[in-house]
């Protein structure tokens, strides 16, 4: 049985996924298995595959969504522990070992994650660390200190002895009221316990984006996490990936439906004014997303809710009366 099995779905990445799975044979901590699971590729995926067939396990589906084929890795993974990459991403050579190093301090902890490197299309790097960049809810480092979302900590010495070494932290604990506030968690950063995949399940198939975010929000209602403040993964950031307006829009309405049914499910462990906080959020958004692409209609409805949550917001109220606008002059107001 192998320590680590490490999931990679890939969908159209013939131009990357010989660097991700590389990056997974050059990892210090050797006892791993790896298993690529082709999501119904059209371009030559496969032939970029051949020369690793010998070290991976290949999986096919149709092509059926990113949730869907990590439940197919999970299902055929034979490892104590399951670790993420996507197909455009890589990982450093201690990414593992660095977070078993984590896990043996803090064995009860369910899952281990961590900061990661940004890189441009091309693999250059942009930043060296992108957790904050990347997800705003952390907002600044000095606002939301790493040891306000965790409740210990401890130094993980890396690199040799001597002036090579180095020193990381860990941080530890239930981070549920945070991560309801909003994802910090980039998926291809994560490694968790089998034992953590029994409790909590697969990821939902129904949600067409935010099923990780679904599945941490789950995990951190179970149990404890471990951050490891050190980049280990880089995420390629595609063009136009995070600003598209179809994607924006997306995203948005499917965190929308994961914070409502977290809301409800777990109640009892969140503040119920957070509760209400999240949804008047986000149904603003929606209704200035919405309202952007000119749908005055579904937009007064999404600020309607946001407005039944938080009643007294001056600036909700004046979007809401914009969408009755004569269509004109509401154009002519957007431009």
């Amino acid at each position: 049985m192998p320590k680590v099995s490490v999931i990679i779905p890939a969908y159209n990445c013939e131009a990357y996924i010989g660097q991700a799975i590389q990056s997974v044979l050059d990892q210090s901590h050797r006892d791993l298995e790896i298993i690529v699971v082709d999501d119904g590729s059209s371009d030559n995926t496969l032939q970029a595959l051949a020369p690793y067939l010998e070290r991976i396990q290949l999986l096919r589906q149709n092509n059926s969504g990113v949730a869907m084929a990590r439940n197919a890795g999970l299902r055929a993974a034979r490892g104590e522990l399951l670790a993420f990459l996507d197909a455009d991403d890589w990982w450093e050579p201690q990414r593992i070992s660095m977070q078993l190093a984590a896990l043996e301090l803090f064995p009860h902890a369910g899952m281990v994650f961590s900061d990661f490197a940004v890189a441009d299309q091309t693999g250059k790097i942009l930043m060296s660390r992108g957790i904050r960049w990347k997800y705003g809810s952390l907002g600044d480092a000095h606002a939301t200190p790493w040891m306000k979302l965790y409740s210990d900590s401890i130094s993980i010495k890396w690199g040799g002895s001597g002036p090579t070494q180095t020193e990381v932290t860990a941080y530890y604990g239930h981070i549920l009221p945070w991560l309801f506030r909003g994802n910090f968690i980039n998926t291809c950063t994560v490694m968790m316990k089998c034992e953590t995949l029994e409790q909590v399940g697969e990821f939902d198939q129904t949600l067409q984006t935010e099923e990780d975010y679904d599945y941490w929000l789950r995990m951190a209602q179970n149990g404890s996490c471990i951050y490891v403040d050190s980049p280990l993964v880089t995420f390629r950031l595609s063009p136009g990936q995070l600003t598209r307006p179809a994607t924006t829009e997306r995203v948005a309405r499917n965190i929308l439906v994961v914070i409502q049914r977290t809301g409800a499910v777990m109640s009892s462990h969140l503040d119920p004014q957070e509760i209400i906080s999240r949804l008047a959020q986000l149904n603003l958004r929606l209704g200035i997303i919405v309202l952007r692409a000119g749908r005055a209609s579904e937009a007064r409805s999404f600020l309607k809710t946001s407005l039944h949550y938080r009643p007294r917001r001056g600036m909700t109220w004046m979007l809401y009366m914009f969408t009755f606008l004569p269509a004109q002059v509401f154009t002519a107001i957007l431009r």
